[in-house]
């Protein structure tokens, strides 16, 4: 345990402030050899579904929650996703933080199911959401201003529904919040994390992109002709006085994000939460130089950064059924599910590890 527990560090490119860095390996040392010792039961992801009624019931929002329980799983098909988890199974009695999952444009409560599930054995809840009009289904609040802020507060709606849910009471620690968010996800945290809006870079990015010679697209997505009309919409809508920030969050993991172009150093200075930032090398929608490795440079509060040099858009999905194969076979490929497992296990290490240091550390 000790060996992944260190290459863990190792796989960390960048860390501000190497006294606050020195103290978290500390704390996760510490934490690990107490986890191992109260969670000596094997845990196992048990599942439940929830729809909330939303906007005055016109609407609802689908939720997958993942708990941790003693029962052995078995593979459930949930229509396009075959799951390994036990539906409706006893809790495991204890006191566990909840991380909330925001998928990526056209996930879905169930893309990122093997990101839930070995978050959930290493003694989280997890909570994974069907985005409104940004999902699989419904791709129909894409590049607006309302693809953004939907999700936001469809996220907070989560947190409200987190803390007043009678079947998770028992056993959630309301202190103990965190969101791993993936694409457009990541880009919901930040904001939720204290980070405000910025269109200013924008007019000037369709100008300034280069994409790499191995890039499986000819333009950036963001500058198609298609896509920039909206994009321009969507800037003019941007409030940079707006605040998103909820104080009920600890800390903040943010995969491949998306809009890095409405970021800037005066917009990520309000961010008020510790961070680890994820590159995703082959993503070539959201091209780290313009998004995760742009959001780096303009930041001034403490952060991690990793970079997964095999992942992509097709990879921070879970593995596919096969009759999603056959609707996304770009995304689907049978070929691409060892990628896959292993790198949603890595982004599930990484960020219990560094959710441990920051549950710990910054006590609200």
């Amino acid at each position: 345990m000790y060996k992944k527990f260190f290459n863990i560090y190792l796989n960390i490119i960048t860390t501000h402030h190497l006294h606050f860095f020195l103290y978290f390996f500390l704390l996760t040392l510490l934490e690990c050899i107490t986890y191992t010792t109260s969670h000596a039961a094997s845990i196992e992801p048990g599942i439940r579904l929830e729809s909330l009624c939303i906007e005055n019931n016109q609407t609802k929002l689908d939720l997958a929650i993942w708990y941790p329980t003693l029962q052995k799983p078995i593979q459930i098909n949930y229509g396009d996703w075959n799951i390994i988890a036990s539906h409706g199974a006893k809790p495991y009695p204890g006191k566990y933080p909840a991380i909330i999952l925001s998928h990526d444009s056209a996930g879905s409560r169930f893309s990122l199911h093997e990101l839930a599930t070995t978050l959930t054995q290493k003694g989280y809840i997890v909570v994974s959401v069907t985005h409104q009009g940004d999902n699989a289904d419904d791709m129909s609040l894409m590049f607006t201003i309302k693809q953004i802020t939907g999700r936001v507060h469809q996220l907070n709606i989560i947190i409200d529904f987190l803390m007043n849910d009678q079947e998770l009471f028992d056993i959630l620690d309301t202190q103990k919040i965190g969101i791993i968010g993936i694409g457009t996800g990541g880009t919901a945290a930040l904001l939720l994390g204290g980070a405000k809006l910025d269109p200013s870079a924008w007019w000037d990015y369709c100008n300034n992109i280069i994409l790499p010679s191995s890039s499986i697209i000819v333009n950036d997505a963001y500058c198609s002709s298609w896509v920039k009309p909206k994009m321009n919409i969507l800037a003019q809508q941007i409030d940079p006085q707006e605040t998103y920030n909820n104080p009920r969050i600890t800390a903040i993991v943010v995969v491949a994000p998306g809009f890095g172009m409405f970021f800037s150093k005066e917009s990520l200075a309000s961010l008020s939460r510790p961070i680890l930032l994820v590159e995703a090398t082959k993503d070539y929608i959201n091209p780290p130089k313009y998004h995760s490795q742009y959001i780096e440079k303009q930041l001034s509060t403490y952060y991690e950064m990793i970079v997964l040099s095999e992942a992509s858009t097709a990879t921070l999905i879970s593995p596919c059924s096969e009759s999603l194969e056959q609707v996304l076979p770009e995304m689907c490929s049978k070929e691409l599910d060892v990628t896959k497992q292993l790198i949603q296990k890595e982004i599930a290490n990484t960020s219990a590890a560094f959710f441990t240091r920051c549950f710990s550390l910054f006590k609200k």
